[in-house]
Protein backbone atom coordinates (compact mmCIF):
# COMPACT_ATOMS: atom_id res chain seq x y z
CA UNK A 1 0.00 0.00 0.00
CA UNK A 2 1.42 3.83 -0.92
CA UNK A 3 1.70 5.99 1.60
CA UNK A 4 -1.83 7.73 2.19
CA UNK A 5 0.60 11.31 2.63
CA UNK A 6 2.01 10.63 -0.16
CA UNK A 7 -1.21 10.09 -2.08
CA UNK A 8 -2.29 13.36 -0.70
CA UNK A 9 0.36 15.61 -2.27
CA UNK A 10 0.46 13.41 -5.68
CA UNK A 11 -3.43 14.59 -5.93
CA UNK A 12 -2.33 18.19 -4.93
CA UNK A 13 -4.55 18.11 -1.62
CA UNK A 14 -1.23 18.24 0.77
CA UNK A 15 -0.65 20.81 2.45
CA UNK A 16 -3.94 22.18 3.51
CA UNK A 17 -4.31 25.81 2.14
CA UNK A 18 -3.71 28.34 5.11
CA UNK A 19 -4.55 31.64 3.14
CA UNK A 20 -8.72 32.66 2.24
CA UNK A 21 -10.04 31.50 -1.05
CA UNK A 22 -11.64 33.44 -3.10
CA UNK A 23 -15.34 33.33 -4.65
CA UNK A 24 -13.93 32.44 -8.30
CA UNK A 25 -11.55 30.54 -7.17
CA UNK A 26 -13.82 28.34 -4.74
CA UNK A 27 -15.95 28.12 -7.88
CA UNK A 28 -13.22 26.43 -9.66
CA UNK A 29 -11.55 24.64 -6.74
CA UNK A 30 -15.50 23.04 -5.31
CA UNK A 31 -14.51 20.09 -8.30
CA UNK A 32 -11.52 19.25 -7.31
CA UNK A 33 -12.27 19.45 -3.36
CA UNK A 34 -15.37 17.03 -4.00
CA UNK A 35 -12.82 14.41 -6.13
CA UNK A 36 -10.33 14.53 -2.67
CA UNK A 37 -12.92 13.93 -0.80
CA UNK A 38 -14.24 11.32 -2.49
CA UNK A 39 -10.76 9.46 -2.48
CA UNK A 40 -9.89 10.52 1.00
CA UNK A 41 -13.25 8.37 1.91
CA UNK A 42 -11.93 5.34 -0.49
CA UNK A 43 -9.01 5.14 1.22
CA UNK A 44 -10.54 5.74 4.79
CA UNK A 45 -12.59 2.81 3.64
CA UNK A 46 -9.19 0.71 2.83
CA UNK A 47 -7.64 1.28 5.90
CA UNK A 48 -10.73 -0.10 7.93
CA UNK A 49 -11.35 -2.47 5.68
CA UNK A 50 -9.27 -4.61 7.32
CA UNK A 51 -6.75 -4.69 10.59
CA UNK A 52 -3.08 -4.49 9.95
CA UNK A 53 -1.06 -7.47 9.68
CA UNK A 54 2.46 -6.57 10.19
CA UNK A 55 3.97 -3.36 11.82
CA UNK A 56 4.85 -1.50 8.69
CA UNK A 57 1.00 -1.60 8.08
CA UNK A 58 0.30 -0.63 11.23
CA UNK A 59 2.72 2.33 11.21
CA UNK A 60 1.00 3.40 7.98
CA UNK A 61 -2.23 3.88 9.26
CA UNK A 62 -0.79 5.63 12.28
CA UNK A 63 1.16 8.11 9.69
CA UNK A 64 -2.17 8.75 7.69
CA UNK A 65 -4.12 9.36 11.34
CA UNK A 66 -1.37 12.34 12.57
CA UNK A 67 -1.39 13.51 9.02
CA UNK A 68 -4.88 14.09 9.73
CA UNK A 69 -4.13 15.70 13.17
CA UNK A 70 -1.34 17.62 11.92
CA UNK A 71 -3.70 19.69 10.07
CA UNK A 72 -5.94 20.87 13.20
CA UNK A 73 -5.32 23.95 15.65
CA UNK A 74 -4.10 21.83 18.46
CA UNK A 75 -1.47 20.33 16.79
CA UNK A 76 0.03 23.60 15.77
CA UNK A 77 1.73 23.43 19.37
CA UNK A 78 5.65 22.96 19.34
CA UNK A 79 5.37 20.14 21.65
CA UNK A 80 3.35 18.52 19.89
CA UNK A 81 4.64 18.85 16.24
CA UNK A 82 7.75 17.56 17.99
CA UNK A 83 5.77 14.31 19.02
CA UNK A 84 4.24 13.87 16.31
CA UNK A 85 7.36 14.15 14.38
CA UNK A 86 9.40 12.02 16.71
CA UNK A 87 6.48 9.23 16.24
CA UNK A 88 7.43 9.20 12.66
CA UNK A 89 11.09 8.67 13.19
CA UNK A 90 10.08 5.97 15.14
CA UNK A 91 8.28 4.27 12.54
CA UNK A 92 10.63 4.90 9.94
CA UNK A 93 13.58 3.37 11.77
CA UNK A 94 12.03 0.69 13.10
CA UNK A 95 10.47 -0.88 10.47
CA UNK A 96 14.15 -0.69 8.96
CA UNK A 97 15.14 -2.16 11.71
CA UNK A 98 12.39 -4.91 11.19
CA UNK A 99 13.80 -5.47 7.30
CA UNK A 100 17.37 -6.10 8.65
Amino acid sequence: MTDPLSRLIAIGAWPPRRQPISAGCWRRWRPTRKIFRERQEELEKQLIAAPATTWPEAAEKARYRLGLLASTAIAQDPRRKRLSANVLEDFVSLSEAKDA
